[in-house]
């Protein structure tokens, strides 16, 4: 999903090794690794490496799209009903719904 985000005017291939770059230089893939990464850690490390054409607008991406996911997956060991892939009654997943509302944030 993250690589899918920051997909945007640079070629898929590239956007697809931003995660694995995150990884390589953070040393884990966990969410709450990555949750207590500030956004400036996050656009420090894209100028850094150069990850991606809009540095600044694509490191707050990744880390908004981190701290939504910890905070979902968060709530749900806590006992919260937040499953990503849950249907809704209009057929979209709550997972779309979410793509869409960021979408909006982002213009």
């Amino acid at each position: 999903m993250l690589s899918c985000l920051t997909d945007r005017q640079i070629k898929a291939e590239v956007a697809w090794t931003i995660p694995i770059q995150i990884k390589n230089k953070i040393g884990s893939f966990d969410m709450k690794t990555l949750s207590e990464k500030t956004e400036n850690e996050y656009k420090e490390f894209f100028q850094e490496k150069n990850l991606h054409r809009f540095q600044d607008k694509m490191a707050s991406v990744f880390y908004k799209a981190v701290q939504r996911i910890h905070n979902c997956y968060k709530a749900e060991k806590a006992g919260a009903k937040t499953d990503p892939a849950k249907k809704v009654q209009n057929g979209k997943s709550v997972i779309q719904e979410d793509v869409t509302a960021y979408k909006k944030q982002l213009v």
